[in-house]
């Protein structure tokens, strides 16, 4: 059980562990609860996570010849920080929140680094899918680490330490490969 105290001082209890009942039943139980909550404390806070974990393994796309890569492949399930690659050119595969958020902080990173008098050569590229978004493409105003990050087209194969992109273009120096591709259902 756990204690829920209002700020009037009085307090409630609620039943913590859900597991022996279907996930649509929690759901209402919840519900139910918020709106009990709710109407009897008006003041109160309630927040309610559920967290079923299905989607905790990472998707790395199939790409002709990764396996020949000579440097680092990486989930982002396993980005930790963007310092553990300074001074590596880096390539984000994805577009969506892991994608972004990856790029924004290599690119804030190299930012502060700059800023603190450290050279910084690293380059930082994002791909892709057609009509999807980069990081850099933002409305209004834009922050000045955007312009460290370089789109390029979906990643079509890997020929040893060159990455080929689907529109034929090569990347070259390439020293680490970050998927920010998702996950499958577990």
């Amino acid at each position: 059980m756990s204690e829920t105290r209002a700020h009037d001082g009085s307090s409630t209890t609620a039943t913590e562990h859900f597991s022996h009942i279907s996930e649509t039943a929690a759901r209402s139980i919840l519900l139910k609860a918020f709106t009990l909550q709710a109407h009897r404390f008006p003041a109160l806070s309630f927040v309610a996570v559920l967290s079923n974990g299905h989607y905790s393994e990472p998707y790395v796309p199939y790409v002709p010849g990764l396996w020949s890569f000579p440097g680092t492949v990486v989930h982002s399930r396993w980005w930790r920080s963007p310092a553990q690659f300074d001074g590596k050119n880096v390539l984000i595969v994805g577009s969506h929140a892991s994608g972004s958020d990856v790029c924004r902080e290599l690119a804030v990173r190299d930012e502060q680094l700059a800023a603190d008098g450290i050279s910084v050569t690293r380059r930082i590229t994002q791909s892709v899918r057609a009509g999807e978004k980069d990081a850099g493409a933002v409305e209004g105003e834009r922050p000045g680490w955007l312009g460290r990050i370089h789109g390029v087209s979906e990643v079509g194969g890997v020929e040893g330490g060159v990455v080929v992109l689907k529109n034929g273009s090569r990347l070259e120096g390439v020293e680490v490969i970050v998927y920010a591709t998702g996950y499958l259902y577990s």
